[in-house]
């Protein structure tokens, strides 16, 4: 199957403008998610404990936002 580049570069650039507006769209979830729990999905990153990883998981399951942050992770 032979693909014209032409063709092969439309598509290319369709994929990399998406692919951008769904980090996007990550991006202002986790700082909504930041915004109203304290603790956002890209924080876990820079944890090094687990008592910290314990506090960001009952932070968000105390205050409802553990579907929130499983959506993020999820879509991450």
């Amino acid at each position: 199957m032979r693909i014209a580049k032409a063709n092969l570069n439309r598509k290319w650039l369709a994929s990399t403008l998406l692919a951008g507006a769904v980090f996007a769209v990550l991006g202002t979830l986790d700082s909504r998610l930041r915004t109203l729990s304290g603790v956002g999905t890209f924080d876990l990153q820079g944890f090094v404990t687990a008592a910290q990883y314990d506090t960001a998981f009952h932070t968000w399951g105390i205050n409802a936002y553990l579907s929130r942050a499983g959506f993020n992770l999820g879509l991450d």
